[in-house]
């Protein structure tokens, strides 16, 4: 149906903190530069490795398509 989720245990307090307060970058007239703001040292790493799963399991991998083992 082209919709995704993402269920998030409750006790994820950071990562949940992170989704909700990491932002893109703006220049000076206000347009997104496409860039994560990173001048939170305490933000972005936990939300970068859920990344990092997600592509691993399930984005597409070179032109064999979808890998079909899971982590889980």
């Amino acid at each position: 149906m082209g919709q995704r989720r993402l269920f998030l245990d409750p006790c994820c307090n950071e990562l949940r903190k992170d989704l909700q307060q990491v932002v893109w970058k703006a220049d000076i007239a206000g347009k997104l530069t496409g860039d994560i703001d990173k001048s939170d040292k305490r933000r972005t790493h936990v939300s970068d490795a859920l990344g990092y799963l997600i592509e691993e399991e399930f984005g597409l991998h070179g032109f064999a398509g979808f890998r079909s083992e899971r982590l889980f």
